[in-house]
Formats: C-alpha cells, sequence, structure tokens
C-alpha cells in the first residue's frame, strides 16, 4: 500500500522490519524504486535479491528491465539479460517482450529483432514494438516489412501499429518520405 502511494520510505521502513521476505516483499520493493524513479535503489535491491539466493520471475525482472529502458541503459539492460539467460527465462514471453522493447527503445534494434525472432509466440504489442523500433530508426523498408509479416500471421493491427506502417505517425504522406535517424 505505501508503494502504491509512492511513500517509498515508510515502504522500506517497514520492509526493513521484516524478519522473513519473500519474492513477493523483495518485488514490491524493486517496483517502488523504479516507481518514483529511483533507479538506483531499484537495481541495488534486485541487485540484493539475488545475492539472497532468490530466483527473480515473470514480475520483477520486466520491472528492472522498463527501468533500464526509461533510463536508456544498455550496459545494465545486457547485465539483466544475462540474470534472465542464467536463470532459463528466456522463453517466459512478459521478461522476453520487455527485452525486445528495451532494446527497441535503445535503438539497438538487431538484438531487439534477435530475441523478436526467437519468441515462440508474438502478440500485437510485441509486432508494434519492432515495428516502432526500425520506423524510428528510419528503416521504414525493415518496418513495413514486419508490418506485413504481422498481417501474414494473422495479427490485426490497431490504431498504433497502423500509422507505423503507413508512416502517418511522422506525419507523412507515403511509405517513401518517414526517416528519422537513430541518435
Amino acid at each position: 500500500m505505501y508503494v502504491h502511494y509512492k511513500a517509498i520510505n515508510d515502504a522500506y521502513e517497514l520492509f526493513d522490519g521484516m524478519t522473513v521476505r519473500d519474492s513477493v516483499s523483495w518485488s514490491v520493493m524493486v517496483g517502488g524504486f523504479a516507481k518514483i524513479g529511483d533507479f538506483m535503489n531499484c537495481f541495488g535491491t534486485f541487485r540484493e535479491l539475488i545475492c539472497r539466493g532468490l530466483t527473480p520471475d515473470n514480475y520483477t525482472l520486466p520491472i528492472v528491465i522498463r527501468a533500464c529502458r526509461d533510463r536508456m541503459d544498455m550496459v545494465v539492460g545486457s547485465l539483466i539479460h544475462g540474470v534472465v539467460l542464467k536463470f532459463g527465462l528466456i522463453f517466459d514471453h512478459y521478461i522476453c517482450a520487455s527485452l525486445v522493447d528495451m532494446y527497441a527503445k535503445c535503438k539497438a534494434t538487431e538484438a531487439a529483432h534477435v530475441l523478436f525472432d526467437e519468441m515462440p509466440k508474438k502478440d500485437l504489442v510485441t509486432w508494434t514494438v519492432m515495428i516502432g523500433a526500425y520506423a524510428e530508426c528510419g528503416n521504414a523498408s525493415a518496418s513495413l516489412d514486419l508490418f506485413d509479416q504481422m498481417r501474414r500471421e494473422g495479427i490485426i493491427p490497431d490504431k498504433i501499429a497502423m500509422p507505423l506502417s503507413t508512416g502517418e505517425y511522422y506525419g507523412a504522406l507515403d511509405h517513401g518520405s518517414f526517416t528519422i535517424p537513430c541518435l
């Protein structure tokens, strides 16, 4: 409850006083620090969770991966990717989708695409992330190819995926006129 209202100091005081901490209490603290933008404590708490011998789950890992995405921190993001591999969680849909999103937002479209291709099941969100990643980097051809592939696989585009595929997202009138260079 404290974390929900961003009273992280009160939440940490309660957490610190707990004699037994389970993965849920650790996850709540990791998420709480991420929610208020305290990434150092978010990552530090996550690290401590691992050091205490707990296995991160498909709730905690996406939180930490999104924090890396929000900071555009490929160094920590790559380390978290290593943790995912170490614990054999790479094929968890939520974790893999979070990694694809993190790499895409960090402009590492090749790394994002490798993970995307390895995903056993892709949903509209992961397709849209990849389409958008290529569109934002100015690779209209790859963006359009993915959009066509998504449709061939029976995924129906929504109001977000459709503009990405047509260039409307960038105010373009046709496919060839939108290019935004990667920074």
